[in-house]
């Protein structure tokens, strides 16, 4: 999206944007563009703290059945929230790069590990450095994995706050509103928070408490 909408504008009551495929009108915006939801902001004259956050994947060849579920270690929240006091007895390499063990096997017989948190800019090139990390700490909880092949590797961007909290909020301009910020959980909670941005919208009482996630929180 943030590639097609060249500039927003106001004409009276609702929004004009200017894309690619020409102009349309809005009443209401909802900036639920990730990482480029600063640039959206902009454009109406807000400055959004977001900022990219790249995590990487790998992904194993066809293999047995390592494990049945998703598994992932307790320092993947510590992390992702950069924990105080919290201190895993890892390698310097595994601490640089932000890595936390995640597994999850696939219906192909595969499965994935992950997972880094590194700023980036908007790089999504896969590091060697990242993916030696990864391995390292996937073969301290599951050793057989050390005998299994890693065919590829992939990056993403996770839309970052500092305070690690999603922005879900109007603003100071009518009728322009933020869901973004979720840090790689946006997929999760996507349904949750079309569920409150509706209500916003719509004039009502959202069901859940959202003052923690005010945009002014950053004023």
């Amino acid at each position: 999206m943030h590639n097609r909408v060249r500039g927003i504008r106001r004409d009276g009551d609702a929004f004009i944007l200017d894309t690619q495929n020409g102009e349309i009108a809005a009443k209401n915006i909802v900036d639920a563009c990730g990482v480029w939801s600063p640039v959206i902001g902009q454009m109406v004259g807000l400055t959004i703290p977001i900022q990219a956050r790249q995590g990487q994947i790998l992904v194993s060849e066809q293999t047995f059945q390592v494990a049945r579920r998703k598994v992932h270690e307790f320092g993947y929240m510590s992390t992702k929230f950069q924990s105080d006091g919290y201190q895993r007895p890892v390698s310097e390499r595994v601490e640089k790069y932000g890595v936390a063990f995640v597994f999850e096997p696939t219906a192909s017989n595969n499965f994935l590990i992950g997972s880094s948190r590194t700023f980036a800019g908007e790089d999504t090139r896969s590091s060697i450095e990242v993916m030696k990390a990864m391995a390292e700490r996937a073969i301290r909880f599951f050793p057989v994995i050390a005998d299994i092949k890693v065919i590829r590797s992939y990056s993403g961007l996770r839309p970052y706050t500092p305070d690690h909290m999603p922005i879900v909020s109007d603003t100071p301009v009518d009728g322009f509103y933020i869901a973004a910020g979720h840090e790689g959980d946006g997929i999760g909670l996507s349904p949750i928070t079309g569920k409150v941005m509706a209500d916003m919208i719509a004039g009502e009482t959202p069901f859940m408490d959202l003052s923690p996630l005010r945009f002014d929180r950053f004023a």
